[in-house]
């Protein structure tokens, strides 16, 4: 992680949403040595201001351990954000551009190091190999699709 800090020292990582399992990333993030990289926990505004949610992103961990993927991360790989997750998925529907052991932090943060370091080399083939894996698996007519009929349901069982 010195490395990655001596190459850009306005490196940071802002995390939001991680009051489920609160412990486990407060284990995460200093058994990785990742407090310098800390910036803002709970991003205030992210909520309000959605088109700020991958700006300068650099990379997006998304910890889902099974079932289908978030939509965070289908949004932050269409978008070139390259995304890295738990290899936990019995399902098969996870593909996020790096796949760390599951629950193994080190693994995890080595995850993080190496995405962020494709990114820091080559930023523009990091975001099309993301945006391709995104146009690979997840087809926007598709989820579209499946939004409009969850919607449905929802207004004509109330």
């Amino acid at each position: 992680m010195d490395e990655l800090y001596k190459r850009n020292d306005e490196a940071r990582l802002n995390a939001w949403s991680l009051t489920v399992k609160r412990n486990l990333w407060t284990a995460f993030i200093g058994q990785a040595d990742f407090w310098k990289f800390m910036g803002q926990d709970n991003i205030p505004g992210v909520v309000d201001y959605p088109e700020h949610y991958y700006s300068r992103g650099d990379v997006l961990v998304s910890p889902v351990t099974y079932g289908d993927v978030s939509r965070v991360a289908q949004e932050a790989m269409a978008c070139g954000c390259p995304v890295v997750s738990w290899d936990t998925d019995p399902h098969g529907e996870n593909y996020p551009y790096k796949m760390a052991k599951g629950f193994d932090i080190m693994d995890m943060a080595d995850k993080i190091e190496e995405a962020y370091n494709e990114v820091l080399d080559d930023r523009e083939a990091v975001a099309k190999k993301c945006r391709k894996i995104a146009e690979t698996y997840w087809d926007i007519n598709e989820e579209a699709r499946s939004i409009v009929q969850i919607l449905r349901k929802i207004v004509s069982d109330q």
